[in-house]
């Protein structure tokens, strides 16, 4: 995404109202978020606190280009497993569909082919199946 720099004094009056209005509401979206960030932050021991800030989360991993698939999804499980020790949880379709996002260009076309499958026989797609049925290319 590219920042694009708009000389103020050449903007009409209603984009000037647009850009005002705009500020205000970015400006008060950052302060509920801040609130909101706070209120979770007390709300939780310090020592676990500690612990996961900072940590790249299960929704964010992804597998490079090259890497080894296998130590991929043993990464991604062993995240799931980590925040299930803490009380969190994530359910097999959203960590399906996590699964999915985090794999390489490399694997476009099997994965529209899974897809394609599991909408024609409307059928739920496992993780763990579709864990070790998915083939590591080198």
């Amino acid at each position: 995404m590219e920042l694009v720099v708009v000389d103020s004094t050449k903007l009409t009056a209603d984009e000037q109202s647009a850009v005002a209005a705009y500020r205000k509401e970015l400006h008060e979206w950052k302060q509920s978020e801040a609130i909101v960030n706070q209120q979770i932050a007390s709300t939780i021991p310090d020592s676990l606190f500690m612990q996961v800030r900072g940590q790249q989360t299960v929704k964010d991993e992804r597998c490079g280009e090259g890497e080894d698939i296998r130590t991929h999804f043993d990464t991604m499980r062993t995240m799931r497993e980590d925040l299930a020790a803490i009380g969190g949880s994530i359910s097999n379709e959203a960590f399906t569909a996590m699964i999915l996002r985090s794999l390489p260009t490399l694997y476009d076309a099997y994965l529209s082919a899974i897809t394609a499958t599991v909408s024609v026989t409307n059928t739920a797609l496992n993780p763990e199946a579709m864990c070790s049925a998915t083939p590591s290319w080198d």
